[in-house]
């Protein structure tokens, strides 16, 4: 252990505090960010229960995360967030939190929880507080070339929305309806298989509904595989550059909740494959993959989907069949000549920064307990920087 570093418990650096029920939070448009035992869910315009930098621990579920939230916030009751006790310097706990497997501390209650007292008695490291914060600087200074990044993915996903949103109301004359259907060549899904994936913690990368939250909302850690061989045989449902992938079914009966998204550029991954609940779709000529993605991201295209989704009373969702009947606009000879290359940049362009960011995430998470144990010193980084 590194000289004047201390060997502690959380219970003698901090107390961690419970999150209030909160109503309205996924439609309110509100300043303060709301955290949930997964991460942000929502904003309200309550007022917060704490500013940070704080850590938010999820409490409750069968995979329960940790994040960090700067400004205002409110937790609701499925987490809970640290109150740091004088030596602890707030944004040092959140990287070290990351360190502990909260996920394996259990109540052995029938719903998967994190207790007080059990994370109270789980040790930490704890250097000075002048090091804490300089070990909390080199990591945050990852995690804010991913923020940037994300800020401008989200920056290029709006533009592409606003450029395909506008073609009703500047080409609507010169515009061709059709369906999905007839303007795509590929609307299909995998599987998986048979007995499922539990259990499989290697192999290629198997994309479910978990995986398809817009661009820039991908969980590496819920990420599940099927053994190569099983890959290999697939027939459909293998992923190549820019398909776009589109949530199809599952849920609660009467709920269904849609979404999209595109992969391509090696993210999340170079070689992946889909399961049964996935539609990887490729659109035909004259079309391409960005308009597909942007059109299908649409506010009232997601409308629609919805809507067919949550008329199924035993399991929610679409098939190739319904899907397929949903409609397209084919633009103008000039449209397409000006906007369908700039979309698929737009989306490609997307697609790298993301990249750059899971690479980003790699390398913090590898240096991350080589500074909470004082394995590598700040000192040591800065004199080989």
């Amino acid at each position: 252990m590194p000289e004047n570093w201390q060997r502690l418990t959380w219970g003698d650096v901090g107390a961690l505090r419970y999150g209030k029920a909160l109503r309205g939070y996924k439609n309110t448009a509100g300043a303060t960010r709301v955290f949930g035992t997964n991460g942000p869910i929502g904003w309200t315009d309550a007022q917060p229960l704490a500013t940070g930098p704080r850590p938010i621990v999820g409490r409750k579920g069968a995979y329960r995360g940790v994040h960090l939230a700067s400004g205002p916030f409110w937790v609701i009751d499925t987490a809970y967030w640290l109150e740091p006790h004088d030596n602890l310097d707030p944004v040092f706990a959140y990287y070290a939190i990351l360190s502990v497997d909260i996920n394996g501390m259990d109540s052995g209650s029938a719903l998967p929880s994190l207790t007080r007292d059990h994370f109270y008695q789980v040790s930490l490291l704890l250097p000075p507080t002048d090091e804490q914060e300089r070990i909390a600087r080199v990591l945050r200074t990852f995690d804010d070339l991913i923020e940037a990044n994300i800020s401008t993915v989200r920056a290029l996903e709006n533009l592409g929305r606003t450029v395909v949103s506008t073609l009703l109301d500047t080409e609507e004359s010169r515009l061709r309806v059709t369906t999905l259907s007839d303007a795509c060549g590929v609307i299909e899904s995998g599987r998986r298989p048979k007995g499922g994936v539990k259990g499989i913690n290697s192999g290629v990368p198997s994309l479910g509904a978990e995986s398809v939250n817009g661009l820039t909302d991908f969980n590496f850690s819920k990420t599940k595989y099927v053994p190569e061989e099983f890959a290999t045989s697939m027939k459909r449902g293998v992923l190549t550059d820019l398909d776009v992938l589109v949530y199809k079914d599952g849920g609660k009966p009467g709920e269904f909740f849609p979404d999209v998204s595109i992969v391509g550029n090696g993210y999340p991954f170079d070689h992946m494959v889909i399961n049964e609940h996935v539609f990887r779709v490729r659109a035909a000529e004259p079309l391409s993959q960005g308009y597909l993605y942007f059109w299908l991201s649409t506010d009232e295209m997601m409308r629609q989907m919805k809507e067919i989704g949550s008329r199924t009373a035993a399991i929610p969702g679409m098939n190739s069949t319904n899907f397929g009947q949903l409609p397209i606009p084919i633009p103008s000879t000039d449209w397409r000549m000006t906007n369908l290359r700039a979309l698929d940049q737009l989306v490609e362009g997307a697609l790298s920064l993301l990249a750059e960011c899971r690479d980003l995430a790699r390398r913090r998470d590898e240096l991350l307990p080589l500074l909470m144990s004082g394995r590598v010193r700040v000192r040591d980084l800065e004199a080989v920087a």
